[in-house]
Order: C-alpha cells, then structure tokens, then sequence
C-alpha cells in the first residue's frame, strides 16, 4: 500500500528475507512504478519492500516484506535447414523450423528474412506457430514496384512499421500481425514461414 502524501519511495531486492544480499537499492523514485534496470538471476525467489519519504514530515519505516519468482529466460535462435528454396509452379513456398525445448514464449523474432523475386512487393509473408494462429507478417504491395529480392526481419519493438521500398537492405520493421499474438504460447513444434505469390 502506498502512503498517500509520500513525495518518494525507495525500492530493495533481496536475495533473503532478512535483506543481508540486497541486490538492489533504488535512489528515491517519485512514481509509483519502479523498473529494474540490472538483470535479474533466473528462477530465483526475490523479497521486495518500499520506504516512502514525505519531505515535511519525514520517512516510514519499511513496507510488509513480499515476494517474487523470476522466470527462467532461454534464448535461442532457430535457422530452417530447407533453403533455399524456389516457387516452381506453386503459388507458395514455405519454410519450417522445428523447435524441440518446451518453453513458454516471451518474445518471438524473425530475423533475416531473404531470397529473390522478379516482383517482392507482390508477396504475402505469413508465420504460423505450433499452436497457431497464422499472422501476417508482410502484406502485398503495389506501390513498390522496385527492386529483384528481399531482406528483412521483423521484431515487434523495432519501433517503425514502415517498410522501405525496395525492401532489400536488412531492415527491421513491425510486422502486420503483432508476433505477440504467441506470447504465453509453448514454443516446440513446428513453426511455418510461408510466401504467398
């Protein structure tokens, strides 16, 4: 709970209850939101409290100790192993990895997106997780009517949908569908990038 007339607070993590490995010690803080800026150690029990500082009337003693768990972070990279590959007659092609660690997914990524195409601006790029569903990544574009291939990642904090035209310098953009439509998602199994012509 926080004191009404507080004008700061200070924030502890600890390792132990009792606060002797205190892994951070804010500097006073006038917002009612405190975010960590120090990595965290994974699947680790931590104890939080709060002191608040009134500046007329003084501080208050520490805040009921509580508890968290951390997550465990496992970061991989996946690289397909069926490229390259060529549209031949069909109006598609799709890509596939196959994730074998059972994780819950916190972020997802696609990075390097790349091949090429006599008309790139004219494909559908769709990801599909085990789970599903299938999201758009890049959509058909008729006013770039540049460029012979493409490369580019898509990443939902990469701060700009825009796109260039031509899309063959490695870009990082928004995609279309948000890939945080497979957070909370387990990752194993089999993930589906397809180009649609």
């Amino acid at each position: 709970k926080l004191l009404h007339q507080a004008d700061e607070y200070q924030v502890e993590v600890a390792l132990d209850r009792d606060f002797q490995q205190v892994l951070i010690q804010s500097p006073t803080i006038s917002d009612s939101v405190f975010q960590a800026e120090i990595f965290l150690p994974d699947t680790s029990l931590l104890y939080w409290r709060v002191q608040a500082f009134n500046l007329t009337c003084g501080t208050t003693g520490f805040s009921e100790i509580r508890s968290f768990t951390t997550q465990q972070i496992y970061c991989q990279e996946y690289r397909p192993m069926d490229l390259p590959l060529a549209f031949n007659a069909l109006p598609f092609i799709q890509s596939s990895i196959t994730v074998p660690t059972e994780v819950s997914i916190l972020d997802v990524n696609v990075k390097d997106i790349q091949g090429t195409y006599d008309n790139p601006s004219g494909l559908d790029f769709r990801l599909r997780s085990p789970e599903g569903p299938i999201i758009n990544l890049l959509n058909k574009r008729t006013n770039c009517p540049l460029g012979d291939g493409f490369d580019f990642s898509v990443d939902d904090e990469a701060g700009s949908t825009f796109v260039p035209c031509p899309n063959e310098a490695g870009f990082i953009f928004e995609p279309v569908t948000p890939l945080s439509t497979y957070d909370g998602q387990r990752a194993n199994g089999r993930w589906n990038l397809t180009i649609f012509d």
